[in-house]
């Protein structure tokens, strides 16, 4: 058997088979009948989407081939397929002064109901060949290469301008500022097809006797906007511009994945960071690479700082394989049929609507998590989980509470994370994550489950407080009385010595201790099956380290790294199995290098993992998730 698709929660629900090469051929969901083209090639996904259309895609994350092997033996199943193409992403670039933002890799596709489809692509018995761009090297910035899928070409994205204007490409590079000269951005859609595969790159911006600002690369769904000298904020120092937006596409999974968004621009003496976009890399001091498998084009950088490289590019190709005989009860939601029960899956905020009175209804709720603090981890959004409840006829709301937004600091005191925020469901709530602790100020806040405590010369006080776990994971029945918004445990502890921060809470274990190297780990966060797959949720956040010092580790259940100045170690995201956290990042000595802490993963409710205290970004927290699941 090939390899288990990742970063794929409904394939996961349905707990269908993924394969790579000849042994991905014939299988499908249990409920589903295999009936359409028989194909090999890449990594598979098999789903399904309302009204329950069963999906088969082909990943390709590098060249291969796509192999037509049979075509469709059901008169109500074409053999067309629907195609995504990502190119890689330019590379961001750096100058004297301010270099500009990679442009996202070109982006073209067909799937039915996009913005920029193009025709159909009806396919035959033959092989097709795949082609992935690689995404473009940073620094004076270097094109990405394109990504074919048959006749379908992208174009790299146009790489970051340095003392030069942005270069062209599937979307165009942000330009260059230096000399007290402003270069222009790079084209998108070159060469042209339609619909167009990218937006064009913002303009460098130099205006005398202040710092200037690099532009950002264009993205799929936009133009990189101009960098600027910072002057509406009442600040001197450069800003960046923002990279232009990726394009949102439901073709992997069932599920919306945004990609080949622009890299933001650099800005110069210690200047402001330019926003990317999903995919793209951030620009600025200490900016990113753009994401693997987006295309996003990579951060230009300040001077002396090198530009960051774009991300790797994508080929996704699916077609329909079959139906589901079972029918849903209620609507809302991503809806999934797995093991006898009929599951609906809210990743984003909707309304389950049942008609009529469900019973034996289990159904798991998960806030957003909190932030990393100036040094310690965020909290876990809150737990609410039921099993064997009935729910009456009636429309109810979902609200998914958002992850907590990341912090940005230069140094100095800074405060405690971004809360999270909360979910609702049924008349219940589960509280938000609480926030980080930060430097010298700022304690870790109250919440599902608490950021660890604030770290600093005058020592700590309070990490964020929550609610106990009441029993192992999901094997508790009956179903417990649920306290006030949820299960989640405090952060951890500080005791004055070295600044260390600590871990933020997770739902069933309390975040490390700081004070010590290393720093304290994110609580474990608790496995639940009400899916019909069995994945680890609410993890807290890591804390971040001193220099020369190991940082935290996320909380089982996707909690991020804590973050790592120069000359220390970052520490790894929380495990969750698909929902893994982000590592924090371990810088490279030089100009603009600083800790950033890894970001809980989306969908899980996890904590961001603290900066490398008081000096970097704090992790963002994931995002929360509602799942019911009722007997079909």
């Amino acid at each position: 058997m090939g390899l288990r698709s990742q970063n794929n929660p409904i394939a996961a629900y349905l707990d269908v088979f993924s394969g790579t090469g000849t042994d991905a051929v014939g299988a499908a969901p249990p409920e589903a009948s295999p009936e359409g083209l028989t194909v090999t090639g890449g990594v598979i996904s098999d789903y399904t989407t309302a009204p329950g259309d069963v999906y088969r895609a082909h990943i390709f994350t590098s060249s291969g081939t796509f192999d037509v092997s049979a075509l469709s033996t059901d008169a109500a199943l074409d053999d067309t397929v629907e195609y995504l193409v990502v190119a890689g992403g330019g590379g961001g670039s750096y100058g004297s002064n301010a270099g500009g933002g990679g442009g996202g890799g070109g982006f073209r596709t067909n799937l039915s109901g996009h913005p920029l489809a193009g025709s159909a692509f009806p396919v035959s018995v033959q092989s097709y060949p795949v082609e992935v761009g690689a995404g473009g090297a940073g620094g004076f910035g270097t094109q990405g290469g394109p990504s074919v899928f048959s006749t379908i070409t992208s174009t790299g994205g146009g790489y970051g301008g340095t003392s030069t204007a942005g270069s062209s490409g599937g979307s165009g590079g942000g330009g260059g500022s230096a000399a007290n000269t402003s270069y222009g951005g790079g084209a998108g859609n070159t060469p042209p097809v339609s619909p167009p595969q990218g937006g064009a790159g913002g303009s460098g911006n130099h205006v005398a006797g202040q710092w200037e600002g690099g532009g950002g690369g264009g993205g799929a769904g936009g133009d990189g906007t101009n960098g600027y000298d910072g002057r509406p904020e009442g600040d001197a120092n450069g800003r960046g511009g923002t990279g232009g937006a990726g394009s949102p596409i439901a073709i992997e999974t069932n599920t919306a994945k945004t990609y080949a968004g622009g890299g933001g621009g650099g800005g110069n003496a210690g200047g402001r960071i330019a926003p990317g976009t999903p995919g793209g890399g951030v620009g600025g001091p200490g900016g990113e690479n753009g994401v693997y498998s987006t295309g996003g084009g990579g951060g230009g950088m300040m001077a002396s700082s090198i530009g960051k490289n774009g991300g790797s590019g994508i080929v996704v190709v699916r077609y329909q394989i079959g139906l589901i005989a079972a029918s849903a009860k209620a609507t809302g939601g991503a809806i999934s049929f797995s093991g006898g029960k009929t599951i609906h899956t809210f990743t984003n905020s909707g309304i389950f609507n049942n008609p009529a009175t469900i019973s034996n209804v289990d159904y798991l709720m998960v806030a957003g998590g909190g932030g990393g603090g100036g040094t310690s981890g965020g909290g876990a959004g809150g737990v609410i989980y039921q099993n064997g409840v009935s729910l009456p006829a009636s429309p109810r709301n979902i609200i998914i509470g958002a992850g907590a937004a990341a912090i940005e600091s230069p140094g100095g005191t800074t405060p405690a994370g971004n809360q999270g925020n909360d979910t609702t469901f049924n008349s219940q709530t589960a509280l938000k994550g609480g926030g980080g602790g930060g430097w010298d100020t700022g304690d870790g806040g109250s919440g599902g489950s608490g950021g660890g405590a604030r770290v600093g010369v005058n020592g700590s006080q309070g990490s964020g407080s929550g609610n106990s776990h009441p029993g192992a994971d999901d094997a508790v029945t009956p179903s417990p009385i649920v306290s006030a918004g949820g299960w989640g445990y405090p952060g951890g502890t500080y005791s004055p010595g070295p600044f260390y921060g600590s871990g933020g809470g997770g739902a069933t274990a309390q975040g490390g201790a700081g004070g010590s190297n290393p720093a304290g780990v994110g609580g474990a966060g608790a496995s639940y099956t009400v899916s019909g797959t069995s994945l680890k949720y609410a993890g807290g956040g890591g804390g971040g380290n001193q220099a020369s010092g190991t940082s935290g580790t996320g909380g089982a259940g996707g909690g991020g790294g804590g973050g790592s100045n120069p000359g220390g170690t970052g520490g790894a995201g929380g495990t969750g199995g698909l929902f893994d956290g982000e590592a924090g990042a371990i810088p490279n000595p030089g100009p603009g290098a600083y800790g950033k802490g890894g970001a809980g993963a989306q969908n899980s409710g996890s904590g961001g993992g603290g900066m490398a205290i008081s000096v970097g970004r704090g992790g963002a927290g994931g995002s929360g998730i509602v799942i019911i699941a009722y007997p079909s």
